[in-house]
């Protein structure tokens, strides 16, 4: 909450428990690092905008090349995760390492 209505000054409305409570958050606000900053930015969209441009430059200035590893796993960013059961999930993965011991030149498309 107190990242989220960071900018609304509940301090002024909220009874006395949850007051004091409020401006310690305010304090701690106040107080945070220059690099999570953006945790506390009024327009989360924005804020996530940023953060990422930011660590595409850090990346692009490190000048560190992608690992073919790396690239193949970028495939997967974006899509749901898989949820199962134990025992399909045994069955599927035993079906994958069946498929993946064939040698490629014996598999027709």
């Amino acid at each position: 909450m107190a990242q989220f209505c960071n900018n609304i000054q509940l301090n002024r409305v909220l009874p006395t428990g949850p007051r004091e409570y409020w401006q310690e958050l305010a304090e701690e606000h106040r107080t945070i690092p220059e690099h999570k900053k953006w945790q506390y930015d009024p327009d989360p969209f924005a804020a996530k905008a940023a953060l990422e441009e930011r660590q595409r430059r850090a990346a692009d200035k490190r000048g560190k090349p992608e690992t073919e590893e790396e690239s193949d796993l970028r495939i997967f960013d974006g899509h749901s995760d898989v949820r199962m059961a134990t025992t399909l999930r045994d069955q599927v993965e035993s079906a994958i390492k069946k498929v993946s011991d064939y040698p490629l030149s014996q598999i027709v498309v």
